[in-house]
C-alpha cells in the first residue's frame, strides 16, 4: 500500500513539473512586457511580465514601453505612448550584461532598421520620429503609396508617374504639359517604373521652386534633403534598406543584403534615358533621381542606387538633358 502511494506521489511529482516546465515554456516564449525601471537588469525575471527572462527566436511579442532607447548607429526613441515590439521568430543575442542585440527590423509604432542594441536605460530626451508609417496621396488620378522616413519627412514611396508620354529622341518643352519618357518608349514601363523626366520638365521650367511637378504640397527633393535622408538612417546597406520591389532588380549585393526592403521606402531599378546617344540604360540595374538643386546652367544634382553597392544614393552632378526618376517630399 505505502508503495502505491509513493508510486502515485512520484507521478504527481512528475505531472507537475512537466506542466510547470510547460507554463515557463509557455510564458518565456510567449508575449512578455519588460515592466523594470531605469536601474532594472535586462535578464532579471522579475522585471517581466511573465516572471522569466524571453528567449531566442521570439514567439509572441517582446514588449518595452515607453521612452526605451535602442541604440545602434543613432539612438531611437518613443515617445510616452508607444511601445517597441520585437516581433514574432525574431533572434536576438544576450551578452548577460543588460544588452541585446536584435538583427534585422523590429516592430514599434513604424519599422526600426538595423542591428539595435536593447539598453535598459530609460530615457525622455528627444523623440526621432518612428520610421515605417505609411499613408497615401493622390495625383493626377493616380494613388502614391507615402512613409514617414528616419529624417522626420514624409517621402512618397514610389516614383512619380505624371504627364503625357512623348518619345524619344524628342526633348520635354515648356508647352504648359507635363511630358514623360517611359523607358524603350514603352508606356507599361512607366507605370511599373514611373516616368522619366528631364530636370527642366521636372522642375516645370522654374529652378527658384522646387515644387516643379510634384503636387500641391510636396516638392522635388533637395540635395541637402537627399543627404539628410542618408545621414538618419542605420549606418548598415542604406541602399538595400531604401530599395524593394526584389523581383525588379538585377541580382546583385544591392538585393542578397539582409536588409533588403526593410522600409517602405521601395526605390527600384527605373534606369535612364540618355539624349546625348538616344539610348534608355540600366533598367533593372540603377535608379536615378534628380534633386532640385542647380549646379549651373546645364547641371543639376542627382542621387542614385545601384545593384552592385549595398550603399544609399552616390551623389554628383549631371546633364540636365537626361532622364531621370522624380520621388517628391512633403514640405
Amino acid at each position: 500500500m505505502r508503495l502505491n502511494i509513493i508510486k502515485q506521489y512520484n507521478l504527481v511529482f512528475v505531472f507537475l513539473f512537466l506542466l510547470t516546465q510547460m507554463t515557463l515554456n509557455a510564458q518565456c516564449g510567449g508575449d512578455n512586457t519588460f515592466l523594470g525601471t531605469t536601474s532594472s537588469n535586462w535578464n532579471t525575471s522579475s522585471n517581466w511580465s511573465e516572471g522569466c527572462v524571453p528567449t531566442s527566436p521570439v514567439s509572441g511579442f517582446i514588449s518595452i514601453e515607453a521612452n526605451c532607447v535602442l541604440t545602434g548607429s543613432a539612438p531611437y526613441l518613443f515617445n510616452s505612448n508607444s511601445i517597441f515590439q520585437i516581433g514574432n521568430g525574431k533572434t536576438f543575442t544576450n551578452n548577460s550584461s543588460g544588452v541585446w542585440t536584435m538583427n534585422g527590423t523590429v516592430q514599434g509604432t513604424g519599422k526600426y532598421i538595423g542591428n539595435v542594441a536593447i539598453g535598459g536605460t530609460l530615457k525622455t530626451v528627444y523623440v526621432l520620429p518612428p520610421v515605417g508609417i505609411n499613408g497615401s496621396i493622390t495625383y493626377a488620378g493616380q494613388t502614391y503609396a507615402t512613409v514617414l522616413m528616419p529624417d522626420g519627412r514624409w517621402w512618397m514611396a514610389e516614383n512619380l508617374n505624371v504627364g503625357t508620354m512623348l518619345f524619344t529622341p524628342t526633348n520635354q518643352t515648356n508647352n504648359g504639359v507635363i511630358q514623360k519618357y517611359c523607358y524603350n518608349n514603352n508606356a507599361t514601363n512607366c507605370v511599373n517604373y514611373g516616368g522619366l523626366y528631364q530636370w527642366s520638365e521636372a522642375m516645370q521650367y522654374n529652378s527658384s521652386d522646387p515644387k516643379g511637378i510634384c503636387p500641391s504640397g510636396w516638392h522635388i527633393p533637395t540635395a541637402t534633403e537627399f543627404d539628410e535622408l542618408e545621414s538618419a538612417m542605420p549606418s548598415i546597406d542604406k541602399g538595400s534598406q531604401l530599395a524593394g520591389n526584389e523581383p525588379l532588380w538585377n541580382n546583385g549585393v544591392l538585393d542578397q543584403s539582409p536588409y533588403f526592403a526593410s522600409t517602405d521606402f521601395n526605390v527600384i531599378p527605373s534606369g535612364t534615358y540618355l539624349p546625348y546617344s538616344n539610348e534608355y540604360s540600366t533598367l533593372n540595374y540603377n535608379a536615378y533621381f534628380w534633386t532640385s538643386t542647380e549646379s549651373n546652367s546645364t547641371h543639376a544634382a542627382m542621387r542614385y542606387i545601384v545593384s552592385h553597392a549595398t550603399n544609399i544614393a552616390y551623389s554628383t552632378s549631371y546633364l540636365k538633358l537626361v532622364g531621370k526618376s522624380i520621388r517628391c517630399v512633403k514640405d
